[in-house]
């Protein structure tokens, strides 16, 4: 029988805080990077990542860093109807220094852990019959509470037919029991005291009988036995289960010892190391990516050697995991050539691309974003006036798509210097497509705001979620084609270390412009936007040579056509040509549907924002309707 999940993975739900200075101690650090982290929530996210159907079963807190969590989760496509939120307990947090190749040392803030309060009245028969195999991370045993969960839960699979993962985990700095303050009033706090080893050993041993992976390090699995020789740890804990052991080596690979038959190892993979925080959980979600799908285990063994290699290279544990696409290709194409991920750009390209939220179309865009426009326009001293004509006219549209149903079309490009305000809602309503401006305005050649014109700087003032949207006035002067492409270069590294969206609208400077050869310039200097917004091609041929374009880069969403002022008949009848080509998403439209109501909106008339909805509206029914 079918079952709606491939893994529920259970446990440790943090906030993992990366400092972003590398190769310095947190003392000296600046700022960090926030992710989510915990091995059972890093292995959900590896494992949905490689296509398996995740549910993750926690705690957090009823905190800004569990709603956090949540979303995050949420949009890597996790379930996470079982995460309880405790409102008498706190989203934990760990920060992380930097210091490769080998030291990388944690601070722990896990006062009133929420994951640590899951017990029996968490677990659903419904769920863990529903799922192919349950993930357990072995620090959930380090409270009573705890180990007597996990005891039941396990009790539960074997009945319902469930397979248990069994990942040690084993951490011994959150493995302590607290004794209230001293009642004299000595001490104000509560104090700690490390579990003896004796007991840890028993307590992780509790739920060996039912376990049908066992997955550790040699450290663990000395932790698990309480036997100093590792090799004799690991054959004990081998002969204590019914299932298969895995016993993970690092750099030099793993080996997998099912019951009653030969072991079977394999090597690792030759890389740059940056960072080898979550490797163990990379390897885990690659691993279960070919287990759950019976393949054989030196598949699986080279699936999870090689979601490990990758991750030790990339800053994070969680965002760091690779999807898919990103497997199949380092077996096929980086390893063989030598290569460690970050010198494959392609590889790069997949990672990039795989984080992103699911392609849109139809997309049809209200393009608000004009600023040098409006500052000419209405004249100096009228930026509030600018300010409320943009907030209503999205209002405007907005509600206009929401009353036809058609959300899942709509989008918006608009600047922070006039739309600050409506910029801010657009940045909570998921259901709205965004994407912000980032080059200066009436600027040429390209400049990009961010402080001394860096762009990854300027990114890193946006919250995450919303494209980039950059205009380029594409010249036949090689000279300073060259340095605008040299500075696109930079922009596009920016998006990909931030994780966000790239919407490159070329426009040709000079009528010998081709559009079609500026394209492919950008893309041969590893420019690869998420999304093209181009004029309307003049010709049929123009198109042909376009699409060969967009269909360099298979991660490409594809084309936004823009309006380029034209009168409504004339822009309608042309993007009508384009509805049924699946490279074109759609269109991003400005003036030809603003600058009539604005002009009204200067004079003191009536705006008639519901004729500029209506309007867009007609330009969408087609795209919407198709």
């Amino acid at each position: 029988m079918s079952r709606r999940f491939d893994l529920v993975s259970v446990g440790r739900c943090m906030v993992d805080l990366y400092c972003d200075q590398v190769g310095t101690p947190l003392s000296h650090g600046q700022s960090v990077s926030m992710y989510t982290g915990g091995c059972p929530t890093n292995i959900a996210v590896g494992a949905s990542r490689q296509g398996l159907r995740v549910a993750m079963l926690t705690r957090v807190g009823d905190d800004d860093t569990g709603r956090f969590v949540i979303e995050t989760l949420r949009r890597e496509d996790i379930d996470t109807g079982h995460i309880t939120v405790d409102p008498n307990a706190r989203t934990p947090m760990v920060m992380a220094a930097m210091e490769p190749p080998d030291r990388f040392p944690l601070t722990w803030y896990r006062e009133r852990a929420a994951d640590l309060e899951v017990d029996v009245s968490d677990l659903d028969d419904a769920l863990l019959g529903d799922t192919t195999a349950v993930l357990l991370s072995g620090n959930t045993l380090s409270r009573p509470h705890g180990a007597a969960a996990a005891r039941h839960l396990i009790e539960r699979c074997k009945a319902l037919g469930t397979r248990v993962v069994y990942d040690i985990d084993f951490r011994p700095a959150l493995w302590f029991t607290e004794s209230p303050a001293i009642p004299d009033g000595a001490s104000r706090y509560t104090t700690r005291a490390a579990v003896p080893p004796a007991e840890i050993a028993a307590t992780l041993q509790s739920v060996l009988q039912g376990v049908d992976l066992l997955v550790g390090t040699e450290e663990e699995y000395v932790a698990l036995m309480g036997i100093d020789d590792a090799a004799q740890a690991f054959d004990a804990a081998r002969a204590r289960i019914p299932g298969t052991a895995i016993l993970k080596k690092g750099k030099d690979g793993a080996m997998v010892a099912p019951p009653n038959a030969l072991a079977v190892s394999a090597g690792g993979f030759s890389v740059r190391v940056f960072n080898t925080l979550g490797a163990g959980d990379a390897f885990i979600s690659g691993f279960l990516a070919g287990w759950l799908r019976d393949a054989p285990f030196e598949q699986c063994l080279a699936r999870a050697n090689a979601s490990g290699a990758i991750v030790v290279t990339r800053h994070g544990c969680s965002p760091a995991m690779p999807y898919d696409a990103e497997i199949a290709h380092f077996l096929a194409h980086t390893a063989p050539a030598g290569l460690s991920p970050q010198d494959d750009p392609r590889l790069q390209r997949l990672h990039a691309a795989g984080s992103r939220p699911p392609k849109r179309r139809p997309l049809c865009v209200l393009a608000i974003d004009h600023r040098t426009w409006f500052e000419d326009v209405a004249g100096p001293g009228r930026e509030a006036d600018i300010a409320a004509f943009k907030h209503h006219a999205v209002s405007a549209a907005r509600a206009r798509f929401e009353r036809e149903g058609w959300m899942h079309a709509f989008g918006v490009i608009i600047d922070s210097q006039f739309g600050e305000s409506m910029l801010r809602a657009l940045r909570r309503d998921d259901a709205v497509w965004l994407a912000e401006p980032i080059e200066v305005p009436g600027v040429f050649p390209l400049q990009v705001m961010g402080p001394g014109g860096d762009a990854g700087l300027g990114l890193r003032e946006r919250p995450r979620g919303g494209a980039v949207k950059v205009l380029l006035a594409c010249t036949t002067d090689t000279t300073v084609q060259a340095r605008q492409v040299s500075l696109m270069q930079q922009l596009q590294a920016a998006c990909n270390a931030w994780s966000r969206e790239l919407l490159l609208e070329l426009i040709p400077r000079e009528c010998e412009v081709d559009i079609a050869a500026c394209m492919h310039e950008m893309l041969d200097a590893g420019v690869t936007p998420d999304y093209w917004k181009l004029p309307l091609p003049a010709t049929d041929a123009a198109w042909k040579a376009q699409r060969t374009a967009v269909e360099r880069d298979p991660a490409c969403h594809g084309v936004l056509f823009l309006g380029g002022a034209q009168p409504l008949d004339t822009l309608a009848e042309g993007l009508g040509r384009y509805v049924s080509d699946p490279l074109a998403l759609g269109f991003a439209v400005g003036r030809t549907l603003f600058e009539r109501p604005f002009r009204a909106h200067l004079a003191g008339a009536p705006e008639d924002l519901d004729a500029l909805a209506d309007e867009l509206i007609r330009l969408a029914r087609p795209w919407v309707e198709a």
